[in-house]
C-alpha cells in the first residue's frame, strides 16, 4: 500500500480525508432518513387528497333511514309550532303552514334548496312520515 500511495500525500492529509469523508457520510446518511420521513409525508398526503377527490366527485348521500329521521325531526318541529298547547295558547306566532313557508323563505331563500315549492313537499313528506 506504501508504494502505491503518492509521495504528496502525508498521513495527517490522509487522515483529514477521511474525517471529512466520514463527515460527509453521516450528513448524507442524515440527509437519506429526511428524504425517507418527507417521501412518506408526501405518500400520506397524496392518499388523502385522493380520499378528499373522491368524496367531492361522489358525494355520499343520506339514506333512506337518515331521510325519514330528517323527515321526522321537520314534521314534529312543525307541528309543535302550529299545535296549541294545553290551555289552548298557541305554540308560536305562526297560525298555519303557509306562514311558516314565508318567513323561511323571507329569511333564507337564497340558500339551496329553500324554495315555496320545496319545502311545500318536504312539509307534506314530513307530515306523511310521521303519520305512519
Amino acid at each position: 500500500m506504501e508504494r502505491n500511495v503518492h509521495p504528496a500525500i502525508s498521513v495527517e492529509a490522509f487522515q483529514a480525508l477521511q474525517a471529512d469523508r466520514e463527515a460527509l457520510e453521516a450528513k448524507l446518511n442524515t440527509a437519506r432518513e429526511e428524504y425517507k420521513k418527507l417521501r412518506a409525508e408526501k405518500n400520506q398526503l397524496a392518499a388523502d387528497l385522493h380520499a378528499l377527490q373522491e368524496q367531492t366527485q361522489n358525494p355520499k348521500l343520506p339514506g333512506r333511514r337518515s331521510e325519514t329521521t330528517y323527515l321526522n325531526i321537520i314534521g314534529a318541529m312543525l307541528a309543535v309550532m302550529l299545535n296549541k298547547n294545553s290551555a289552548g295558547k298557541a305554540n308560536s306566532v305562526f297560525e298555519n303552514q303557509s306562514a311558516v313557508i314565508s318567513n323561511i323563505v323571507a329569511h333564507f331563500g337564497a340558500k339551496p334548496g329553500i324554495s315555496q315549492r320545496n319545502l311545500e313537499d318536504k312539509f307534506s313528506e314530513a307530515k306523511r312520515s310521521l303519520s305512519q
